[in-house]
């Protein structure tokens, strides 16, 4: 467990770190703030509200209320103070509950009632150090949002760091390295060129990146012919790692060159096919949790982002029963293991574009998918054998055509062992993609006006239309769309708060 520590020379320093917290908070987050009288636990706690978006100018202490809740705010927060409890139970009877579970909630003096702070709480000391305030940050499981705003707790992505990996594996120094591409976690690429070729290096940070799954998940899909990365040497602890060059051209790219999309879509869905028909991969399954966490980005960032204040208590739990309700129907069908974001810039042609034309895609076997490369399948579940190929087939970026839509289900169907109905298999497929849409819009709005990434609202009118599509062919989400015509819910136009 990483121990943070900041130094705040001023008021304005301590409210900036604060300003720094808040954008990585998320519903459930309980905060302790702990620090002799004076010490600025109010003062944080204001600046903590103020930065998640309260724009109240007198914030009343609740010092002698107990408690002072906030929706103006991303998520509803509840300020608590336990100073004046005249014993830990009476903790019990502030109704805190509902901050726990759909948001967030900071507590002075938690020592007095430690017995309702749950395990994975962010404890926050403040202490005067001579010249300001010293802050002192841990919790169990904030090793990685620690990592988000605070460039002490990741490795710096630097040349240096990059070149000294490469001179440890290498020998040689000053080798040629140029940027291939980044995405929206905080990996990058890079190639280098070696004696045996290209080669990409793969620099991904911890405590923010997993590389060791990566790793893992890739010597998985190598095992059972599926052609990933292969990984020639690695510094986990560093977070780098030397992996094959697949070249340049992703199915995205492939197309643009002239590629025909049909022939390489059937490539992808015997990728699928083929990975569903062998065993699982050393990965949990996909849990009514994972799935429910999914959904709820969308109440989280899309719906306060509309709306301009918190979602209420009632609508968020309102949207995961809606959701809760759709998970047995989700996991009603064969499982496999989900690479979770297969889609065509994922996926690299490792032949040249002119080869694939029209006609030139062969039956169900392993040598169609010889020339397909898969990239980034970190966040892997065993899960619906739908999920991969809905999220092919909707893809945000383009569309594709809907009589393609056909063939290539029924190309899956076919090629798997494991049979099911076709009808049962639509509505899962449809259940769980609608999931995934308001999931991917509430990222989209995360990375627009937390990360700054803008332009990935280009893609929401694509992405409502897929929705509108799917809702009108599935009735058994019809709760759903309730839901999304009440006035409390959301607009469809995204603007800052």
């Amino acid at each position: 467990m990483i121990e943070l520590v900041k130094h705040c020379p001023t008021p304005e320093a301590t409210t900036q770190l604060a300003a720094d917290i808040a954008p990585y908070l998320l519903p459930g987050d309980v905060i302790g703030l702990q620090g002799y009288f004076g010490a600025g636990k109010s003062h944080f706690a204001r600046s903590l509200i103020r930065a998640l978006g309260s724009k109240q100018k007198h914030m009343p202490s609740p010092t002698f209320t107990l408690i002072q809740t906030y929706d103006d705010t991303r998520m509803p927060v509840a300020h608590t103070d336990f100073y004046r409890l005249a014993a830990p139970d009476e903790a019990d009877e502030l109704n805190l509950e509902p901050f726990f579970k759909h948001g967030v909630a900071i507590v002075e003096w938690p020592e007095n009632a430690e017995h309702v702070m749950p395990k994975d709480t962010l404890w926050i000391h403040l202490d005067d150090d001579g010249a300001g305030r010293r802050v002192t940050l841990k919790g169990e499981g904030w090793d990685k949002r620690f990592g988000l705003f605070a460039t002490e707790c990741r490795r710096a992505s630097t040349e240096k760091g990059r070149m000294n990996f490469l001179e440890e594996i290498t020998g040689k120094r000053g080798q040629l390295v140029t940027p291939v591409s980044e995405d929206a976690s905080f990996r990058s690429y890079w190639r280098v060129r070696a004696e045996e070729g290209t080669r990409i290096l793969m620099d991904a940070p911890p405590p923010i990146e997993d590389l060791p799954r990566f790793v893992e998940l890739g010597k998985f899909l190598e095992s059972i012919g599926v052609h990933s990365p292969h990984v020639y040497n690695v510094d986990a602890k560093k977070g780098y790692a030397m992996i094959e060059d697949m070249g340049k051209y992703t199915f995205f790219d492939a197309m643009a060159k002239g590629a025909d999309m049909k022939t390489l879509y059937e490539k992808a869905v015997d990728v699928l096919i083929h990975i569903a028909n062998n065993t699982r991969g050393p990965v949990p399954t996909l849990s009514r949790n994972d799935f429910l966490a999914g959904a709820s980005v969308f109440t989280d960032w899309y719906m306060p982002i509309t709306n301009g204040h918190a979602t209420h208590t009632a609508d968020r739990q309102q949207f995961r029963d809606i959701m809760g309700s759709f998970y047995e129907t989700v996991m009603a069908v064969p499982h496999t293991t989900m690479l979770s974001d297969y889609h065509s810039q994922n996926l690299m042609l490792l032949g040249k574009p002119k080869d694939v034309t029209e006609g030139s895609s062969k039956p169900t076997t392993l040598e169609n998918i010889a020339d397909v490369g898969v990239l980034d399948f970190q966040d892997a579940r065993v899960g619906p054998v739908t999920y991969d190929l809905a999220s092919l087939l909707f893809d945000v970026r383009f569309d594709v055509p809907d009589d393609m839509h056909d063939e290539l289900i029924d190309r899956l169907l076919d090629g798997l062992d494991e049979k099911i109905d076709r009808k049962k298999f639509m509505t899962a497929m449809n259940l769980f993609q609608i999931q995934n849409l308001l999931r991917i819009a509430g990222v989209f709005a995360r990375l627009a006006f937390r990360d700054g990434k803008k332009h990935y609202l280009d893609y929401m009118p694509r992405l409502w239309a897929h929705y509108d599509k799917l809702i009108d062919r599935t009735p058994e989400a019809a709760p759903l769309v309730k839901f999304m015509n009440k006035k409390t819910c959301c607009s469809r136009e995204l603007k800052a708060v």
